[in-house]
């Protein structure tokens, strides 16, 4: 009756839980073919990831990672593509998981994301919130670079929503950081940042910072960050009314930009060319020029917050030398844009809540498709579950019957012997009560009856690294005892009484593994054999077979009763 209940559990377990393995591999198998796609084929990022979501919503659950990671994925899929309200929709899913609630990379992701959506909503509050709950899931100081990213993007946003001075403590916080770490890129960063939260406070501290932040990046020769706090210090100069400054730097970075195909950059070099004409009261044309060029690369390139600024460069420059009729042109350009942004984003905005309806009307609807076909299914299972209990009921009394005979036959050989046999004196040892004791002290078999209950129990066998001095340790005893109580008393030495307890385990994982055999590495380091080739040889010296012929006979002789307390399966990584 035991061997049966055993026996059917073991059987539902194994039955169970190889399938849910299968399939959680398949679903990362997917996961990861859907972002190898991101960002530059989009469609297919889509096309992979929608079918990932079928294929979940219809199979039902699976692990809880495999949910956190599929809707992360579709938040960077549609965010990818501009649907913000989307992508903030599946990331606050993901988030919702059990596995999304714990301190991981795939948590920490969501929250970094939902901080940018936000600050392009110009939601900073919430962007604000969003980047301290993805610092909450970081590991100091394994992301300690990380965090210090997370910070300038903070203090940058706490400059756009006015706390000039927050955001210069906190930057300065960042700036120190790096620079015990002599991290020269990011330092240029910092401080071209500060050069710019300075400069409608302190003039001088902004110069001071814009030129580090340029000699930094020509330092490291970064030439993108050169063009960058190139444009910097020249506002700067600007700023301080020192044009010729200005316009020879901005004339270096103009070449470097032509050179470098820095299109977005040379658009900024062109405006403030424009810019300096128009404070200075120069050249009218030739500033009309440098607004039309800026005009063009921010066309070109989208930049169309860059180009709302070059119209409003366009509406002062004529309304300063009195062109009514340019003054008009740009302001009908300029509010026509404006008018644009606003229809697009509107137009985005309704078709996001579109697809946000019609997504959570199909959810529904197929919610209650599921419903009805899980009471069917649990039905027929509570039909098929009586029909296997009548079943199994009628061979249990058949085989309690055949069993019965037997026991009798056997019950009266072992009253037979246990009659002849002397009855011996047996007393059970604890050492703990004689810990105080010297190791002479202590009888031989004590300590060895000790030694195993304590390997076994604690599974000190499972460290490859485990050694004599190890287990001296342990025992609070001398080496020379210690191995004289496993000599004397177990008759035999360490390294083959760890390998038995080893080879033990062996048979164990070995039975537990019948549906697929695992490798000979992975089932040596899981006993806490240091090599394939010592785990083959002790485990044929104290069995007589093969893994592979043990796991043959495993599969052929179900009545051995195998060890039900499997370690839990390891978590699936992203």
């Amino acid at each position: 009756m035991k061997f049966l209940r055993l026996f059917a559990l073991i059987a539902g377990q194994a039955l169970s839980f190889a399938p849910a393995l299968q399939a959680q591999a398949d679903y990362n198998a997917l996961i990861k073919e859907a972002a190898a796609f991101l960002p530059d084929e989009l469609e297919k990022a889509d096309a992979a990831t929608v079918k990932l979501l079928a294929q979940l919503a219809q199979n039902g659950p699976v692990d809880d990672s495999i949910f956190t990671k599929a809707n992360f994925l579709m938040g960077q899929v549609r965010q990818y593509q501009g649907s913000l309200n989307i992508a903030s929709s599946y990331y606050h899913k993901a988030l919702e998981t059990l596995f999304g609630q714990q301190k991981n990379r795939v948590s920490r992701a969501c929250w970094n994301n939902l901080a940018i959506i936000y600050e392009q909503q110009s939601q900073f509050k919430e962007a604000l919130e969003a980047y301290h709950k993805s610092l909450e899931n970081y590991e100091f100081p394994v992301d300690s670079l990380t965090i210090g990213e997370t910070w300038i993007n903070i203090s940058m946003l706490d400059n756009r929503m006015g706390n000039n001075a927050k955001a210069i403590e906190e930057c300065g916080m960042v700036l120190d950081y790096y620079r015990r770490l002599r991290d020269t890129l990011h330092l240029a960063y910092c401080y071209q940042n500060l050069g710019f939260y300075h400069s409608k406070t302190n003039l001088k501290l902004s110069t001071d910072y814009s030129l580090e932040a340029l000699r930094l990046n020509t330092a490291i020769h970064y030439t993108y960050g050169i063009a960058k706090s190139s444009i910097n210090v020249a506002v700067v100069f600007v700023q301080n009314g020192e044009y010729e400054k200005a316009k020879k730097i901005l004339l270096e970075t103009q070449q470097l930009c032509i050179k470098h195909e820095f299109k977005q950059i040379l658009a900024s070099v062109y405006r403030m060319f424009a810019d300096i004409e128009l404070q200075k009261g120069g050249d009218f044309e030739l500033a009309k020029e440098y607004l039309e060029k800026a005009a063009t690369f921010c066309s070109m390139n989208g930049q169309e917050d860059n180009l709302s600024e070059v119209l409003l460069g366009k509406i002062k420059l004529n309304a300063k030398f009195g062109h009514y009729d340019g003054f008009t042109d740009a302001l009908d350009a300029y509010l026509a844009l404006q008018k644009k942004v606003l229809e697009e984003n509107s137009l985005h905005v309704f078709h996001e809540i579109q697809t946000i309806y019609d997504v959570n009307k199909l959810i529904t609807q197929k919610e209650v498709l599921q419903e009805g076909n899980n009471l069917l299914s649990r039905q027929l299972i509570v039909s098929l579950l009586f029909l296997l209990f009548a079943i199994i009921a009628i061979c249990i009394i058949i085989f309690q019957y055949m069993r019965l005979k037997s026991a009798m036959k056997t019950m009266y050989k072992m009253n037979v012997t246990i009659a002849k046999t002397v009855p011996q004196s047996l007393q059970e040892t604890d050492i703990d009560d004689q810990i105080n004791l010297e190791d002479e002290e202590i009888p031989i078999v004590n300590l060895y009856n000790e030694i195993v209950r304590r390997v076994d129990k604690e599974k000190l066998y499972l460290n490859p690294a485990f050694s004599v001095h190890d287990l001296c340790l342990t025992m609070n005893r001398s080496r020379r005892y210690i191995s004289k109580a496993i000599a004397e008393g177990g008759g035999t030495s360490f390294a083959s009484l760890v390998n038995e307890f080893r080879v033990n385990e062996a048979r164990r994982l070995l039975a537990g593994h019948t549906a697929e055999l695992p490798s000979m590495v992975e089932l040596a380091e899981k006993t806490g054999f240091g090599t394939r080739q010592s785990f083959y040889r002790s485990f044929k010296m104290l069995t007589g077979f093969t893994p592979q012929e043990y796991m043959s006979w495993a599969q052929k002789t179900p009545d051995i009763e195998p060890d039900l307390f499997q370690n839990d399966a390891d978590e699936v990584a992203l």
